[in-house]
Parts: structure tokens; C-alpha cells; sequence
């Protein structure tokens, strides 16, 4: 063996030991991270090249000329390439770049200037291309009308009747908000206008004289910023309008409550069936729970360790959600989307039970007795989903101390309370959170602390507390929305709470 010195990243000469016939070499790379404050100090010596780069990207170029050799008034701020063009050549290159914000320069300034003042035209029907059945007009000259024009078919089976069909729309994008210029496709075997600006990836605003569309990546955009950073689509809109000299258009909430039902509808694969859904069928369940026939083994209903496969199940009430219009709940004008394929209940069955409910009254409990009825309900419904044959369930409540008190009696009175069969009375376990039990009497720590309930493991009990918390940023809101629009914003808030959940659990998983 031969003892060899060998240079490493951080100057130092570190000892390798290699056999006579093969040379080892090991590089010890000492890894150093900066803090903030030390990339902002090591960024002080860039920032006037930086404000030197802003100011000529605010200008006008060198040369004026564009690449067809004609002179160069127009520039786009979307593309990487600030060279000045000719109104033909940006309308040739932007022919599929519609909501691109453009500039013109004119007396010594840059000002603001649309697709379709410029003549630009979106062609529909024909995956941007002109339509064959239409009769284009000279670029530029538009009417807010319908012009037709009849002419002989000599098309074939194809066959066209010439129907020039200009519409001016405003287009609502995450770029911005802009009218363009829009050309029909009227072909004989043409489908609606409606279908033409959906394949067009445009969601309009009504079906008959359109004059309002929304980009499919607008809808996208503002459902990703509700879930991720709690924005309400009043603040999502007025940041679109900020970018367009305030420009108006008054149907966005609604365009975008019909756009997030159609994407759930597609995220699970629902359209093609005539069966209508069940209860819950649009939620996400929890990949930790016990499912029998999903994540349970062979043999499990024989072992001795029951407590494995017990449902556990946590509950609370969220009252920073109020609804300002609770009172007009049963509006007959107010047109409901969904009803208890996700989160929230069926209305017509939990309002039954809300009517007929047997309740107890409990001088301890004076605070928390209008809770009875609504907990009940909840934890009826929860413990039924995925349940079939589990013999056991834990039930963790912040006041589950009074709450328990004649729920089996509550149970009995009311029709529309059930528990799964095949738990048995003696096979459920309460308990408080670890948070709220500290408010609790000594009696409570020790009947209802998760330490003393085998099985439980290392649980806190406050699950909940973790959704609402999320939610506390959007629930504002949601107080003057309708209330079907409330039940759905809500039920799609906990929706993708619960998907971050489960690609937190699968990541969690990978790591172990």
C-alpha cells in the first residue's frame, strides 16, 4: 500500500491510501451555503448594470428597421426579442399568439396597441386558419355586425354557404383584458359558435350574442391562486384589470364556478356515464385509513391486534366561516352544481335531519347543545365511507366529554343517524385533542387523553385544526358568495388540501 497526499476544495491535503496497482483518489468538496443577507451584499456591486439593462429595455433600439427592411414601429412585450417590426410582419408571426400585449412607437413614446387594432384576426373552426366557407374582408375593417353573403356551392360534399361572420369579443386572459376581432367558420358543416371558441379554448360568457370569453389559462390560473395563495376572485380579477387600464367585465366569478365543476368532473374521469354519482364519490379519501379491500391485509379480521384497523375519526366546528346570506340558503334562484359528491352533504337528506332531530338537552353542555345535532350527522356520515366489516372506531372531539353523553340514545331517536353495523357499541373509543384537553377538568385527561387509548399512538387529536388554518386566508371571501357557490368554493379548497396531503404522505413514504 502507498500512502499519497492528494489536494482537496478546501486546501487541505487529505491521506489516500491506494494498493499498488490501482490509484484511488478521494475529492472532499466542503459545502458552503450564503445566507440572504450575503447574496443581497454580493448583488450591491450588479445593481447599476442591472438598472442600465432596465432603462434600455424601456426604450427604442438602435435600429428602427425591421427585418423585412420596412420601417419598425411595433414591438411585443411577451417575446424575448425586443426588435421593432412592421404591422405585417408582427401580425404574420403573432397570428397564434393572440393575448400577447403589444406597444407601438410613435412621438418619441411607447403606447399601448391591440392585436385588433391592428387588424389581427383569430380565425375559428379551422385550427387557425381561414375558413373556406368565409369571405375575408379588407384587414382592418371590422363591424360589430353579421354580414351574409350567398354564393354557389362548389365545395362537394364539403360544401359552404358564405356566411362572413365578424364578432368583436372581449377576451379576458392571464395576460390581460382585451377585445380582439374574431372570424367564424361557416362552413355548412360548421358546429355553433359556442363549440368553436371552446375547441378555440375560450369559455364564453353567454350562448347567444357573445360578447364576453374567458382563456382556459386564465380559469386555470385563478384556480391554482385560490387554492395555493387564498386569493378571492374579486382580488384575481382586479390584478387582471390593473393590467389593462381597468378594464370590466362582470362575469368572471361565475364563468369560473362552472369551469372548477367541469375540471373536477374531468380529474375523475366523469361525462360518459349516465349513472348519476354517489355520495362522496368526488372526494379524496385518506390513504392512511383503514379500507377493506384497498390497503388491508389477508387475514386482518383475525388478528388479535384490532386496534390496527380501527377508523379514526376528528371533528370540529369552524366558525370563522360565516355566510352572510345563510338566511337565503333555500332561494329558489340559487342553482346548485353539486350536491354531496364531494365534501359537503346532500342537502335534501341533511336538511331532513336537521328538521326532525331528537335532541337532549345537558346542563353542562349549554354552550355547545345547538352543536349536537351538526356533530351527529357528521360523524354518521364520516364513519360510513370505505367502512364495510371494521370493528372499531375512535372518535376525537374537543368537547367529545359532554358530546358522548346519550349519542347511542340520539342514535336510537333519529332515523337519519347510523353507525356502520358492524361496529358494535363496545367498539368505539372517545377522546379529546391534546390542544383543548388542557382546558378540560382533570377527570377528562384522564377518561379521554389519546395517551391512555391503546392504539392511538403518537395522534394529537387536532386535525382539523390544520385545515382551518389553510382556509382562514379564503373564507372572507366566500361570505357574500351564493350559497351553492359557498358549498362548492369550500368543498374544492378541502379537495386539493387533501391531495396535497396524500402527495405529501407518498413523498414521506419514498423517503422512509
Amino acid at each position: 500500500m502507498d500512502e499519497q497526499l492528494e489536494g482537496n476544495a478546501s486546501g487541505k491535503k487529505a491521506k489516500v491510501w491506494a494498493p499498488e496497482r490501482v490509484q484511488l483518489t478521494l475529492s472532499f468538496t466542503r459545502l458552503v451555503s450564503q445566507t440572504q443577507h450575503e447574496f443581497i451584499h454580493d448583488w450591491l456591486p450588479w445593481k447599476e448594470t442591472f438598472l442600465e439593462i432596465l432603462y434600455k429595455l424601456e426604450g427604442p433600439p438602435n435600429s428602427m428597421v425591421c427585418s423585412c427592411g420596412l420601417n419598425g414601429q411595433y414591438r411585443c412585450l411577451d417575446c424575448e426579442d425586443f426588435h421593432l417590426s412592421c404591422w405585417q410582419c408582427l401580425l404574420r408571426t403573432h397570428q397564434c399568439l393572440h393575448t400577447h400585449l403589444l406597444q407601438q412607437y410613435s412621438d418619441k413614446t411607447f403606447r399601448k396597441v391591440t392585436l385588433a387594432e391592428m387588424g389581427h384576426i383569430r380565425y375559428l373552426g379551422h385550427h387557425g386558419e381561414h375558413c373556406i366557407g368565409a369571405v375575408s374582408e379588407e384587414v382592418g375593417a371590422w363591424a360589430d355586425e353579421e354580414s351574409n353573403l350567398m354564393e354557389v356551392d362548389e365545395q362537394g360534399d364539403r360544401g359552404f354557404v358564405a356566411e362572413e361572420t365578424h364578432a368583436q369579443i372581449l377576451v379576458v386572459d392571464s395576460s390581460g383584458i382585451a377585445e380582439h376581432m374574431f372570424l367564424l367558420c361557416t362552413c355548412r358543416n360548421a358546429v355553433s359558435q359556442v363549440q368553436q371558441l371552446l375547441e378555440a379554448k375560450l369559455f364564453p360568457a353567454s350562448y347567444e350574442k357573445i360578447k364576453t370569453v374567458f382563456s382556459f389559462k386564465v380559469l386555470d390560473d385563478y384556480m391554482l391562486e385560490s387554492t395555493a395563495c387564498k386569493t378571492s376572485g374579486n382580488a384575481f380579477l382586479s390584478k387582471l384589470q390593473h393590467r389593462t387600464d381597468n378594464a370590466f367585465t362582470s362575469d368572471f366569478l361565475r364563468v369560473s364556478q362552472c369551469w372548477r365543476y367541469l375540471q373536477i368532473q374531468k380529474w375523475f374521469g366523469v361525462g360518459y356515464s349516465n349513472s348519476s354519482l354517489k355520495e362522496g364519490e368526488l372526494a379524496l379519501f385518506c390513504a392512511a385509513c383503514p379500507q377493506p379491500g384497498i390497503n388491508m391485509p389477508a387475514g386482518w379480521k383475525t388478528d388479535s391486534r384490532s386496534w390496527l384497523y380501527w377508523r379514526s375519526i376528528a371533528a370540529d366546528g369552524f366558525f370563522s366561516a360565516d355566510h352572510l346570506k345563510a338566511a337565503s340558503k333555500s332561494s329558489s334562484l340559487d342553482v346548485p352544481l353539486s350536491n354531496g359528491e364531494g365534501y359537503m352533504t346532500e342537502r335534501s337528506a341533511y336538511e331532513k335531519h336537521l328538521n326532525t332531530a331528537t335532541e337532549y338537552p345537558q346542563a353542562t353542555l349549554t354552550r355547545y347543545f345547538c352543536r349536537q345535532m351538526y356533530m351527529d350527522y357528521s360523524i354518521g356520515k364520516g364513519s360510513s365511507f370505505n367502512s364495510q366489516e371494521l370493528q372499531s372506531l375512535l372518535i376525537i372531539y374537543d368537547v367529545c366529554c359532554q358530546w358522548r353523553k346519550r349519542f347511542q340514545d340520539r342514535l336510537a331517536a333519529n332515523k337519519g343517524l347510523s353507525l356502520p353495523d358492524s361496529i358494535p357499541t363496545n367498539g368505539i373509543e372517545y377522546a379529546v385533542g391534546k390542544f383543548h384537553l388542557s382546558a378540560h377538568v382533570q377527570q377528562c385527561y384522564v377518561t379521554h387523553t389519546l395517551n391512555y387509548i391503546r392504539g392511538a399512538g403518537q395522534l394529537d387529536g387536532e386535525l382539523m385544526e390544520t385545515i382551518w388554518g389553510p382556509l382562514k386566508g379564503i373564507v372572507q371571501s366566500m361570505r357574500s358568495m351564493s350559497f351553492e357557490h359557498r358549498r362548492e368554493a369550500l368543498d374544492h379548497q378541502i379537495r386539493d388540501h387533501n391531495w396535497r396531503k396524500l402527495v405529501s404522505c407518498s413523498t414521506l413514504h419514498h423517503i422512509q
